[in-house]
């Protein structure tokens, strides 16, 4: 057995990646592995997919799989580091590195910008209309816009940012930051300030998810707490 690293929603099920480098696919009614293969040679660390393509980040290495054939299409090498963090918007895909954001046109697969980032690995990223935030090895969470050079850190966990989510409603923005700390922060994004701590949980909080006005955590505390 090996750790769940990564899930992604998908028809037609569920996505899951792990550390026994394999990726599976899950029928989502009945619970029933549909298929799994091995994906890289190391641990998967995250996933994410368009109607047409899923990727797989793993150790310098980025994987482009067919949604229709699970066959590899394409891939993305010569990185730096792990690929902890991957994001698909737009046609565009933004892997996080170390010390670094690269973004490719997923039509071409050519790179189209190159994101220097402060405060090491990245573990965790959104991008939203207007930003991509990323969070760091050491604490951080850095504000990067999508349309010219303005940046941003946030500041106040003290412990590796490792999820993000984001929730936006009458043209505000609020961010939702896990770290290690054990804590997760509610972020004014228009002023850049935490406006709340939730600190209910007894270890890292890993995962997060914003849906329908709720927040859903996962911990190290081998808890998930909703937050209304």
């Amino acid at each position: 057995s090996s750790g769940i690293n990564a899930e992604w929603p998908l028809r037609p099920g569920l996505y899951s990646s792990a550390s026994d480098n394999k990726i599976c696919v899950w029928d989502i009614k009945s619970h029933r592995l549909l298929e799994s293969f091995s994906a890289h040679s190391n641990p998967v660390c995250t996933l994410a997919a368009n109607d047409s393509y899923f990727f797989s980040g793993s150790l310098r290495v980025i994987n482009v799989w067919d949604v229709a054939t699970f066959q590899a299409v394409h891939t993305i090498d010569n990185l730096n580091h792990w690929v902890r963090a991957l994001v698909i918007k737009k046609n565009k895909l933004y892997a996080g590195i170390y010390q670094a954001i690269k973004i490719w046109d997923v039509t071409t697969f050519e790179t189209e910008r190159i994101i220097d980032i402060k405060g090491g690995s990245v573990y965790s990223m959104v991008v939203t209309d207007s930003w991509i935030i990323c969070g760091t090895y050491e604490k951080g969470i850095q504000m990067h816009s999508l349309h010219n050079d303005q940046s941003h850190v946030l500041t106040g966990h003290t412990g590796t940012v490792y999820c993000l989510g984001f929730y936006t409603s009458a043209g505000h923005t609020r961010l939702f930051s896990g770290a290690n700390d054990r804590t997760i922060k509610v972020w004014n994004v228009d002023r850049k300030i935490p406006s709340q701590t939730l600190d209910r949980h007894q270890g890292s909080v890993c995962c997060l998810v914003v849906a329908k006005g709720k927040i859903f955590s996962g911990a190290m505390d081998s808890t998930i707490k909703v937050w209304q």
